[in-house]
């Protein structure tokens, strides 16, 4: 192909920060709809591309689509599990569903400052902690907070420490919003907006409802002692069934346990899978439980249901009790057991549960979830700069 057409792909590279990174950089830039999959076409078709011109790449590498910046606030920000989904999944979705620009820095928020980039984004979406310097980069933008698992007097300190002018807060649940909302010290900082978080199960997988039970367990970093002592004390009164706890920090011990990849988001899903039933109660809060039942969200309940396994669901947390209306809860450990009881020797009740579960899932589906994102983006655009 005709030396400026590498100067151009070239050109595009190095408006991003390959030194940091560079395994999740290509992951992101190669699985996605970013401009280089036409450039790799026109590269592969040198006669066309000769004939037309360098006019054809500038015009390949504009794109007219509004522009959404996700990144994290802190130097590992981007190396979180909770970034590849409020982050790189986000951005994917909102680039395949609602036509945005939408690009998620896997690097730290200081190297992306110092790129000094011309592309313009409208949208500044800061994940975990809030990156002062883009605040200063962008000032005209919509500045997004999304504190993700950084909750209560924590949030509200990097809110009201941040040099920074933020337009929204994304929160998990309702009653999160609604609690901040009303808070007396965060009143006018910013709009609360609750932003449930999306399933991961992109492929389709579903347990098979005929399936017998054989594995009951939670899929979880936290270890719940009492869960755990009682499950298996249960489980003995049906011979062949076993607890385990699928525990992220081995399953990903490469990587600390951190879900960064494509390919480890695949791999929880099969983990998923691997449960008949499953057990979704709040963990690793123990010394802020009144907080985590309010603010925490109900993910987890969310991708279990998504691949169809029946749970027993403690009705102590808002972010399960949102996310799924309808679902029989739990109030303690004992009622818990009862509970598994029954799923274990009642084959319809899991079959109405998973079915239950599946329906649930769909409106946190990525498309659904993007959708939410596009509609607060453009009402703060419209309140703020016109598109």
């Amino acid at each position: 192909p005709p030396t400026g057409l590498w100067e151009a792909f070239g050109a595009s590279l190095r408006d991003w920060d390959l030194r940091s990174a560079m395994v999740q950089f290509f992951f992101d830039l190669l699985t996605t709809s970013w401009p280089i999959w036409r450039l790799l076409r026109l590269l592969a078709t040198p006669t066309r591309a000769a004939e037309e011109g360098a006019s054809t790449l500038r015009d390949l590498l504009v794109d007219d689509r509004p522009g959404v910046l996700l990144l994290g606030g802190s130097n590992t920000t981007f190396q979180w599990g909770s970034f590849t989904v409020r982050g790189r999944q986000v951005a994917r979705g909102l680039r395949r569903y609602a036509h945005w620009d939408a690009r998620a820095w896997n690097g730290d928020c200081e190297s992306w400052c110092d790129l000094q980039s011309s592309w313009q984004p409208l949208v500044v979406v800061h994940i975990k902690y809030i990156c002062s310097c883009s605040c200063s980069l962008y000032p005209a933008a919509v500045q997004i907070y999304d504190p993700i698992d950084i909750i209560g007097p924590r949030m509200e300190h990097e809110l009201l420490q941040a040099n920074c002018s933020v337009h929204g807060v994304l929160v998990q649940t309702s009653l999160a919003a609604r609690d901040y909302q009303t808070h007396p010290t965060l009143q006018g900082i910013a709009e609360f907006v609750h932003m449930p978080m999306h399933h991961s199960n992109f492929a389709g997988l579903r347990r098979d409802f005929e399936e017998p039970v054989e594995v009951v367990g939670v899929h979880t970093i936290h270890k719940d002692d009492d869960l755990q002592i009682a499950a298996e004390a249960t489980l003995r009164e049906f011979p062949g069934l076993q607890f385990v706890h699928l525990n992220p920090m081995e399953l990903f011990s490469s990587t600390q346990g951190k879900v960064i990849t494509p390919s480890h988001t695949s791999e929880i899903t099969s983990q998923l899978l691997q449960l008949d039933i499953a057990f979704a109660r709040q963990s690793g809060c123990a010394t802020t439980p009144w907080i985590c039942a309010r603010f925490k969200t109900g993910q987890r309940l969310v991708n279990l249901m998504a691949v169809g396994v029946p749970a027993v669901v403690w009705g102590d947390n808002a972010g399960f009790l949102e996310v799924a209306p309808g679902y029989p809860t739990v109030r303690s450990v004992e009622e818990g057991m009862l509970m598994l009881r029954m799923l274990v020797e009642n084959a319809t009740l899991r079959k109405e549960l998973s079915q239950l579960g599946l329906h649930l899932s769909e409106a946190y589906s990525l498309p659904s979830t993007v959708g939410r994102y596009d509609a607060v983006f453009r009402r703060f655009l419209r309140a703020n700069v016109s598109l």
